[in-house]
């Protein structure tokens, strides 16, 4: 059945675990390899940094604004 170490590995991590992220990468781990809870870990800290997150704001933002002055002069 399910082997006794990630069994011990799934009772610690679900007492440890800080928030829904890090669930996540458990998730990937286990599920399909340490490559991938990897790739999830790292972009969870790229987007984490305060000037990515600026950045994605302010990219964002844009295109809200841009998306309504769109509206507000199409045509009926």
């Amino acid at each position: 059945m399910i082997d006794s170490k990630v069994l011990a590995f799934a009772g610690v991590a679900l007492t440890l675990t800080p928030g829904a992220d890090t669930m996540l990468i458990i998730r990937n781990v286990l599920a399909y390899g340490r490559k991938d809870g990897f790739f999830i870990g790292w972009m969870r800290r790229l987007f984490s940094r305060p000037s990515v997150q600026r950045n994605l704001e302010a990219a964002s933002g844009v295109i809200l604004i841009g998306l309504g002055l769109r509206l507000a002069t199409e045509r009926r």
